[in-house]
């Protein structure tokens, strides 16, 4: 069930008007007035003679009881109006607008087996959508057209390239000259703290061949709560590093995998700034291997899974940053980074792009420019679960922002680790966002 909150805010402030109105003519001071007499007859009473001292605290007992209630109805006004539920009409209809909202669960497994964890890149006009079957642990790939109904381009879904360990999780899709490539995490079960995760990438070419495959790129640390705070921090290398979420960036001709340091969530290594980039050729040889610090735009600061976006260009990361250790107040906020051509070095200030103190903006794993506007994905935790958001921002207006529209919520907390994705095509924006029960569903917009 949705609301139609402006509406209802409308008609809630003019039935306290109203009541206002009466209780202070009818109520406070007892006289009965005709409805389309009240100024008139608020006029006359106010001409009364004096009132006795004990009619006088009569009078402030039923003031006070009229202030009182006068307030519940102006804050119970204003807390309908800051209530948000699954956005049905984006917040400028003019400009943004729901065209469809559809399960595409059924696509991508027929079989019924929970679906989990979208990444999705635009290739010409249709839509690469790469997804992890829950139950099998490994990655699948479907070709969507571009059209209100998301219709599948082909008979099935591809099994994709997913590693040589145990299980996987965290995939990041990108695109190369038209073709799709990709990089991501699989793990061990029950391995020690320095060899569970581990990141990866993959290669496919223009007919969705598995054409190369680089294993075992680098080595992470849990970053599961609780897991992580049990952690030895003697059993913790040099410059740790998260494999989950690596992410990819096609760039000078070379494929980028951007992976984040390690919080730690423990006092030895928190916060840590230091992140690190490989980078391979176009015949996927690892050409560098470098750390990049972001301690001096941004000092003190975690980040969380984020992403990397070429701005007329300028490269930006754009993620969460937050501090780490439970006793440092605050919450976490969003920030592009500009970078360096080669990446290897911050250049000029961090731009703030969703700061609110007190308030936790992360995950950022998805942004697009269209028409001088930036699209950003983001989730914000909220007290028993979170909502997944998308942020718009005029880049040329010193990135201010526009808007932010709820793509969907859950509060019961049974999506944990709730990723979006989205693409735009033409001028329609569309999310895919996990859903309860292991679902994936997705809604277009017409930007």
């Amino acid at each position: 069930m949705y609301l139609d909150v402006q509406n209802l805010q409308q008609l809630l402030t003019e039935l306290v008007n109203r009541l206002i109105l009466l209780m202070l003519v009818g109520g406070v001071f007892g006289t009965k007035i005709a409805p389309g007499n009240e100024v008139t007859q608020v006029t006359a009473i106010l001409k009364v003679r004096p009132m006795s001292k004990q009619t006088n605290n009569y009078q402030n007992t039923r003031l006070a009881r009229l202030s009182f209630l006068c307030l519940f109805f102006i804050s119970f006004t204003a807390i309908v109006g800051c209530f948000s539920s699954e956005t049905t009409s984006p917040i400028d209809p003019d400009s943004y607008t729901l065209l469809n909202t559809i399960d595409i669960s059924p696509i991508l497994s027929p079989s019924g087996n929970g679906v989990g964890r979208p990444d999705v890149v635009a290739i010409g006009d249709e839509l690469y959508l790469a997804y992890g079957i829950i139950t099998e642990r490994n990655f699948h790939l479907v070709k969507l057209q571009a059209d209100l109904e998301l219709t599948q381009i082909g008979d099935s879904a591809l099994e994709l390239f997913s590693g040589y360990h145990d299980f996987s999780v965290d995939i990041r899709v990108s695109k190369a000259n038209n073709s799709l490539w990709y990089a991501f995490e699989d793990n061990q079960w029950n391995a020690a703290v320095d060899s569970t995760h581990f990141l990866n990438a993959a290669w496919y070419s223009g007919t969705n061949t598995l054409i190369a495959e680089q294993t075992d790129i680098a080595t992470g640390i849990t970053t599961t709560i609780p897991e992580g705070f049990q952690v030895d921090p003697n059993d913790v290398p040099p410059n740790p590093e998260a494999c989950d979420d690596p992410t990819p960036l096609w760039h000078n001709n070379s494929y980028y995998i951007f992976t984040r340091a390690w919080s730690g969530w423990i006092e030895e290594f928190t916060p840590v700034s230091n992140h690190h980039v490989r980078v391979f050729n176009e015949s996927f040889e690892k050409t560098d291997d470098f750390m990049v610090d972001f301690s001096s735009v941004l000092p003190g600061k975690s980040l969380s899974q984020n992403t990397l976006i070429d701005i007329d260009g300028q490269v930006y990361l754009i993620g969460g940053f937050y501090n780490a250790r439970n006793d440092i107040p605050g919450g976490s906020s969003i920030y592009a980074v500009p970078l360096a051509d080669d990446l290897k070095t911050t250049v000029g200030d961090a731009v703030p792009l969703l700061v609110e103190p007190g308030r936790w903006l992360h995950k950022s794993t998805a942004a697009k420019m269209y028409n001088g506007n930036l699209y950003v994905s983001y989730q914000e935790l909220i007290t028993g679960g979170n909502t997944q958001n998308l942020a718009i921002i005029d880049v040329n207006n010193n990135f201010e922002l526009l808007s932010t529209v709820e793509i969907s919520s859950d509060l019961s907390g049974e999506i944990i680790a709730s990723h979006v994705t989205f693409e735009i095509v033409g001028d329609r924006l569309y999310m895919f966002y996990p859903a309860p029960g292991g679902q994936i569903h997705a809604k277009i917009f017409a930007i």
